[in-house]
């Protein structure tokens, strides 16, 4: 009878501790009752578009609100090497781009996340930062100290930094008929990303596949990855396949040294079907809250 007891109790236990802990998981917390407000500032991030002015092109700036560029938004409070609060968001979520938490008073290691990856990013440190099937998006980020002061509301606003950079492929040339996937694979720069630092920090073989809509074909393609590059510089090797409907390659080529800096887009333009040619080569800088543009035509 004493262990029917004991094992009825142990069960009333379990359903009061998973009841608390569904409940913790459901609370939200409102900017009114939360103690840490931080907010993500309205980031521009600036593109450039082509307009005719006179008798030649003019490059123009047009300004993106990241909260409509980034799908995903991720709050992360550390204390040491202790997570000891998060929040993801999605776009379209109540209050996207502020986080209302309740933290002990002390002094933390705020990190923000705003990607445009598959879903969220798997936090298991701040020197660990991964992303599912190891795909990278754009993605910009903050890493700092915060103190959380007591009796008093603590608002924090921050401005995120972009820490990838992006290899563009623009084909001149147009998608033949059979062409269903467009497969990219490269190595020599990061899938996995040093919060603290802002650089990537393990040597990944990063593969992303495009799928190629009927639409598409008979016209010239641009396609873009992202990697997190090494603080000691680097370069890709991308290896750039044509496969058809059953898998069979149909054109392949191979983009050696490909130069890479963050917050840099390495361009390269130029036939890739037919032959080899050669257009004119330059680069743009447009500034630090933008992407550089090397623009290559060597293949």
């Amino acid at each position: 009878m004493r262990n029917v007891i004991r094992i009825l109790f142990l069960c009333v236990v379990c359903m009061l501790l998973c009841s608390c802990e569904k409940a913790y998981e459901k609370e939200t917390v409102s900017e009114q009752d939360a103690n840490v407000i931080i907010r993500v500032s309205n980031y521009q991030q600036l593109s450039f578009e082509d307009i005719t002015y006179g008798s030649g092109p003019l490059r123009t700036r047009s300004a993106i609100n990241l909260y409509d560029y980034c799908p995903n938004i991720q709050f992360f409070i550390f204390d040491g090497s202790e997570k000891v609060s998060s929040l993801n968001q999605s776009l379209g979520d109540e209050g996207y781009g502020q986080a209302n938490m309740n933290i002990a008073p002390g002094t933390y290691t705020l990190m923000v996340l705003a990607h445009k990856g598959l879903s969220f990013a798997t936090v298991t440190s701040l020197q660990k930062v991964t992303f599912p099937s190891n795909q990278v998006g754009d993605t910009f980020y903050y890493c700092g100290s915060i103190t959380v002061e007591d009796n008093k509301q603590n608002t924090f606003s921050i401005s995120l930094e972009r820490c990838v950079a992006m290899f563009r492929l623009c084909m001149e040339d147009a998608l033949p008929d059979n062409v269903t996937k467009m497969k990219f694979y490269y190595t020599g720069g990061s899938s996995t990303l040093d919060a603290s630092q802002g650089w990537g920090n393990v040597n990944s073989r990063q593969t992303v596949n495009f799928d190629i809509e009927a639409s598409q074909h008979g016209k010239p393609a641009t396609f873009e990855v992202f990697t997190f590059p090494h603080e000691d510089g680097g370069k890709l090797k991308i290896t750039v396949t044509a496969l058809d409907a059953e898998g069979k390659t149909i054109k392949e080529r191979i983009f050696e040294n490909v130069p890479i800096q963050r917050k840099q887009i390495t361009q390269y333009t130029g036939t890739f079907f037919g032959s080899e040619q050669q257009t004119n080569s330059s680069m743009t800088i447009q500034g630090d809250t933008t992407w550089v543009v090397f623009q290559h035509a060597n293949y």
